[in-house]
């Protein structure tokens, strides 16, 4: 009997590619904290507050906690309070997770794309966040 893979079915990638490396999630989270409190700063992450004291103190997150961070860094960077280009591609990393990990990384490049093209045609400034990362970006 033979078995194949229906048009669906993607060889997983490894896990998608961080948005924000976990260093400046770390500062900031730890500013935050400073300013307010674990147990507000771990309500807004969506985390409990032993969750978010064990990545502050250094532990690795797990996908699905790494997401949440990355969701927190968006919508704190949406209300301004954190005018950082990581923000915007943490952004369309969390706008492309609907697509199979092989489809993300093109989807992304596509976006980037039009909207240098979008802002070339305009005339207007492109975001930070649309320069390429660093060529040896942190790999937390």
């Amino acid at each position: 009997m033979r078995v194949t893979r229906s048009a669906r079915e993607t060889p997983r990638m490894a896990e998608d590619r961080p948005a924000v490396p976990l260093s400046r999630l770390r500062d900031l989270l730890a500013q935050c904290v400073e300013a307010d409190s674990i147990r507000g700063v771990a309500r807004e992450v969506g985390l409990p507050p032993n969750g978010l004291k064990y990545f502050l103190e250094g532990g690795a997150p797990r996908q699905a906690t790494r997401r949440k961070l990355e969701a927190w860094f968006v919508r704190r960077a949406a209300r301004g309070s954190a005018s950082d280009p990581d923000a915007g591609r943490a952004a369309l990393s969390i706008l492309v997770r609907c697509l199979p990990p092989a489809y993300r990384e093109i989807a992304q490049d596509r976006v980037v794309a039009l909207i240098r093209e979008l802002c070339d045609q305009a005339g207007a400034l492109t975001p930070a966040w649309l320069s390429p990362p660093d060529a040896n970006p942190p790999q937390d």
